[in-house]
Protein backbone atom coordinates (compact mmCIF):
# COMPACT_ATOMS: atom_id res chain seq x y z
CA UNK A 1 0.00 0.00 0.00
CA UNK A 2 1.45 3.35 -1.00
CA UNK A 3 1.93 6.22 1.41
CA UNK A 4 -0.73 8.22 -0.40
CA UNK A 5 -3.26 5.39 -0.06
CA UNK A 6 -2.40 4.88 3.59
CA UNK A 7 -2.73 8.57 4.36
CA UNK A 8 -6.07 8.77 2.54
CA UNK A 9 -7.42 5.74 4.42
CA UNK A 10 -6.32 7.07 7.83
CA UNK A 11 -7.74 10.56 7.18
CA UNK A 12 -11.00 9.13 5.79
CA UNK A 13 -11.49 6.76 8.73
CA UNK A 14 -10.67 9.53 11.23
CA UNK A 15 -13.21 11.87 9.61
CA UNK A 16 -15.73 9.04 9.53
CA UNK A 17 -15.15 8.43 13.25
CA UNK A 18 -15.64 12.12 14.03
CA UNK A 19 -18.87 12.07 12.00
CA UNK A 20 -20.20 9.07 13.94
CA UNK A 21 -19.35 10.69 17.28
CA UNK A 22 -21.14 13.88 16.19
CA UNK A 23 -24.22 11.87 15.19
CA UNK A 24 -24.25 10.20 18.59
CA UNK A 25 -23.78 13.50 20.42
CA UNK A 26 -26.63 15.12 18.48
CA UNK A 27 -28.77 12.04 19.23
CA UNK A 28 -29.36 11.34 15.55
CA UNK A 29 -28.19 7.75 16.11
CA UNK A 30 -28.17 5.76 19.32
CA UNK A 31 -25.00 4.56 21.02
CA UNK A 32 -25.87 0.91 20.48
CA UNK A 33 -25.95 1.40 16.72
CA UNK A 34 -22.78 3.45 16.65
CA UNK A 35 -20.58 0.67 18.05
CA UNK A 36 -20.41 -1.24 14.80
CA UNK A 37 -19.72 1.95 12.83
CA UNK A 38 -16.95 2.92 15.24
CA UNK A 39 -15.53 -0.59 14.90
CA UNK A 40 -15.56 -0.22 11.11
CA UNK A 41 -13.75 3.10 11.38
CA UNK A 42 -11.08 1.66 13.66
CA UNK A 43 -10.65 -1.31 11.32
CA UNK A 44 -10.26 1.01 8.32
CA UNK A 45 -7.72 3.08 10.20
CA UNK A 46 -5.75 -0.04 11.13
CA UNK A 47 -5.42 -1.35 7.57
CA UNK A 48 -2.26 0.59 6.65
CA UNK A 49 -0.59 -0.38 9.91
CA UNK A 50 -1.73 -4.01 10.07
CA UNK A 51 -1.86 -4.91 6.38
CA UNK A 52 0.61 -7.76 6.82
CA UNK A 53 -1.53 -9.24 9.60
CA UNK A 54 -4.66 -8.96 7.46
CA UNK A 55 -2.83 -10.69 4.61
CA UNK A 56 -1.74 -13.44 7.03
CA UNK A 57 -5.33 -13.90 8.23
CA UNK A 58 -6.48 -13.97 4.61
CA UNK A 59 -3.94 -16.56 3.60
CA UNK A 60 -4.88 -18.64 6.66
CA UNK A 61 -8.50 -18.79 5.45
CA UNK A 62 -7.46 -19.23 1.81
CA UNK A 63 -7.63 -15.69 0.43
CA UNK A 64 -4.47 -14.68 -1.42
CA UNK A 65 -5.35 -11.23 -2.78
CA UNK A 66 -5.26 -8.33 -0.25
CA UNK A 67 -8.17 -6.59 -2.00
CA UNK A 68 -10.23 -9.77 -1.63
CA UNK A 69 -9.38 -9.84 2.08
CA UNK A 70 -10.68 -6.30 2.53
CA UNK A 71 -13.78 -7.17 0.49
CA UNK A 72 -14.34 -10.23 2.69
CA UNK A 73 -14.13 -8.12 5.85
CA UNK A 74 -16.45 -5.51 4.32
CA UNK A 75 -19.04 -8.17 3.51
CA UNK A 76 -18.65 -9.66 6.99
CA UNK A 77 -19.25 -6.21 8.47
CA UNK A 78 -22.38 -5.80 6.36
CA UNK A 79 -23.65 -9.15 7.64
CA UNK A 80 -23.05 -8.01 11.21
CA UNK A 81 -24.84 -4.75 10.47
CA UNK A 82 -27.82 -6.64 9.01
CA UNK A 83 -27.88 -8.89 12.09
CA UNK A 84 -27.85 -5.86 14.39
CA UNK A 85 -30.77 -4.29 12.51
CA UNK A 86 -32.68 -7.58 12.54
CA UNK A 87 -32.28 -7.85 16.31
CA UNK A 88 -33.41 -4.26 16.72
CA UNK A 89 -36.46 -4.78 14.49
CA UNK A 90 -37.39 -7.94 16.36
CA UNK A 91 -37.13 -6.14 19.70
CA UNK A 92 -39.22 -3.23 18.39
CA UNK A 93 -41.87 -5.61 17.04
CA UNK A 94 -42.09 -7.39 20.39
CA UNK A 95 -42.39 -4.07 22.25
CA UNK A 96 -45.05 -2.80 19.84
CA UNK A 97 -47.02 -6.03 20.33
CA UNK A 98 -46.84 -5.70 24.13
CA UNK A 99 -47.90 -2.04 23.96
CA UNK A 100 -50.86 -2.94 21.73
CA UNK A 101 -51.96 -5.57 24.26
CA UNK A 102 -51.63 -3.08 27.12
CA UNK A 103 -53.65 -0.46 25.22
CA UNK A 104 -56.38 -3.02 24.52
CA UNK A 105 -56.53 -3.94 28.22
CA UNK A 106 -56.65 -0.28 29.23
CA UNK A 107 -59.42 0.44 26.71
CA UNK A 108 -61.43 -2.47 28.10
CA UNK A 109 -60.88 -1.18 31.63
CA UNK A 110 -61.95 2.36 30.66
CA UNK A 111 -65.08 0.99 28.99
CA UNK A 112 -65.88 -1.05 32.09
CA UNK A 113 -65.43 1.98 34.34
CA UNK A 114 -67.59 4.11 32.03
CA UNK A 115 -70.34 1.49 32.21
CA UNK A 116 -70.11 1.47 36.02
CA UNK A 117 -70.23 5.26 36.08
CA UNK A 118 -73.29 5.33 33.82
CA UNK A 119 -74.97 2.72 36.00
CA UNK A 120 -74.12 4.70 39.16
CA UNK A 121 -75.32 7.96 37.57
CA UNK A 122 -78.59 6.40 36.43
CA UNK A 123 -79.18 4.96 39.90
CA UNK A 124 -78.51 8.31 41.55
CA UNK A 125 -80.89 10.06 39.10
CA UNK A 126 -83.60 7.50 39.93
CA UNK A 127 -82.99 8.03 43.65
CA UNK A 128 -83.24 11.81 43.18
CA UNK A 129 -86.61 11.48 41.42
CA UNK A 130 -88.07 9.45 44.22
Amino acid sequence: MTLKQSLFLVVFSFLFLIGIVQLVRSRRIREQYSLLWIGMSVMLCSVPFLLDEYVAIGSFIGIANPISILTFFAILTLFLLALQYTLSLTRSHRQRHEIAQQVALLEARVEELEQRLKKTDSQSVENDHE
